[in-house]
């Protein structure tokens, strides 16, 4: 699960990726989306990327934003057990 925060600055999710039910493999992907993942930045290349791990299921992840006049963004990579819904 991807979470990032809007200029309003309420978080948000972005992205759910399913990976099924073995928690290491949900791990190992948690990490590589955050390594890998570019995050929406319309018309613009995202810069330097540097991750932060929170915890062993949870990956803060900063980048340069050079068209915001030098800033930066940022975006959470969280690994989330589904346990289902209500109607």
């Amino acid at each position: 699960m991807e979470e990032k925060k809007r200029r309003n600055g309420a978080w948000h999710i972005s992205l759910i990726q399913p990976v099924g039910g073995d928690l290491a493999e949900a791990r190992a992907t948690g990490q590589n989306i955050a390594f890998q993942h570019q995050p929406e930045a319309v018309g613009h290349k995202v810069g330097r990327r540097d991750v932060y791990q929170l915890g062993e299921d949870s990956w803060l992840i900063t980048y340069d934003a050079p068209w915001r006049l030098g800033s930066t963004g940022h975006f959470r990579v969280s690994v989330a057990r589904y346990i289902g819904s209500i109607d």
